[in-house]
């Protein structure tokens, strides 16, 4: 029996008393206005390829047989639009070949762990392979190893993220700034990043990227009103053709990043460069030779991020948008 209610957060309504005659307290009756909370049915489904130690050299054999003669004597006749695209058509069949898109449940993503190395990966994939013998068997000499395995694991990554801060304290013994933000990830981790993309939030990033490049644009100098101090335009009237040699020393130079752009993702670019790398530079010496520059290069696809780990992420004006290119183009 209740005298008296004590919440927090809750609305209560249609409260009343009465005497049970059972005690001397009163009972009190109420119905509480609980928020209705949408419950989540099933964990979003994301496709995702499967890259093994194998893939590089698959992609490489289909991509040699199913580049016909036919198809390389039609290139010169070509222009620069046309070869990207049968470049990139012939591309997305072998990727598809070799690593066909799968579903995949799509898990919240972890706060960055860049202490992991070649060999506590290798140590977790023994773990892996231990717990999958283990339940399949289900003896108990399966089940020693794998607490053995996840012991050694668990050192390891101890072992490797002390060395890290270690080191990275050693770096910047004279920068207290990066020492007390090192610190402060430590003790105070970040809960909040970019929310997940869905078709409601896309709209919305849109429109508030979209009003604030016309506002930029709004207060900007009109060309006519800006001086050029005397300094005249340099115009360039031809490209000369990249050789084989300067096309490696670039590639070799360039970090491969990911982009929904790239037809091949980044990791596999690097592991397959000497089979397409002919491709590629037969699509920029036809783009220097021509003066044209492919549409398909000129699309980016734009990605919010969060300024500061702790800011609101609810709040658009607390995002920045980014710019990611395809791969090529930016050679």
């Amino acid at each position: 029996m209740l005298d008296l209610i004590l919440t927090r957060g809750l609305s209560l309504h249609s409260c009343e008393d009465f005497d049970a005659g059972i005690s001397d307290h009163c009972s009190v009756l109420f119905e509480p206005a609980v928020p209705y909370v949408q419950p989540i049915l099933s964990q979003p489904v994301c496709s995702s390829r499967g890259f093994y130690s194998t893939t590089a050299l698959d992609f490489s054999k289909f991509y040699s047989n199913f580049f016909t003669n036919s198809e390389v004597s039609l290139l010169p006749d070509m222009t620069t639009d046309q070869l990207v695209l049968i470049f990139n058509s012939t591309y997305s069949t072998a990727l598809n070949t070799v690593a066909p898109l799968k579903p995949k449940k799509q898990k919240a993503r972890s706060s960055p762990q860049p202490w992991l190395n070649a060999s506590t990966r290798a140590l977790r994939q023994e773990c892996r392979r231990a717990e999958r013998r283990w339940r399949k068997d289900g003896l108990q000499v399966s089940y020693k190893i794998l607490k053995d395995s996840l012991t050694t694991y668990q050192k390891s990554v101890s072992t490797a993220k002390s060395q890290y801060f270690s080191n990275l304290i050693a770096m910047n013994a004279n920068r207290p700034k990066v020492i007390f933000k090192t610190i402060n990830s430590v003790l105070n981790p970040a809960t909040c990043s970019a929310p997940v993309g869905n078709l409601e939030t896309c709209p919305e990033f849109l429109g508030f990227f979209v009003q604030k490049v016309q506002d930029i644009r709004f207060h900007l100098t009109p060309p006519d009103m800006v001086h050029s101090h005397g300094i005249s335009p340099i115009n360039f009237t031809s490209f000369k053709p990249m050789t084989p040699s300067q096309f490696s020393a670039l590639i070799s130079k360039m970090k491969f990043t990911q982009c929904q752009s790239n037809v091949l993702p980044g990791r596999l670019i690097r592991e397959v460069l000497d089979t397409i790398s002919p491709a590629l530079l037969t699509i920029i010496n036809s783009s220097l030779t021509s003066g044209i520059f492919p549409e398909s290069f000129k699309h980016a696809s734009v990605q919010p991020l969060l300024k500061r780990s702790h800011f609101d992420p609810s709040v658009l004006s607390n995002y920045r948008p980014i710019s990611k290119l395809p791969f090529i183009s930016k050679v």
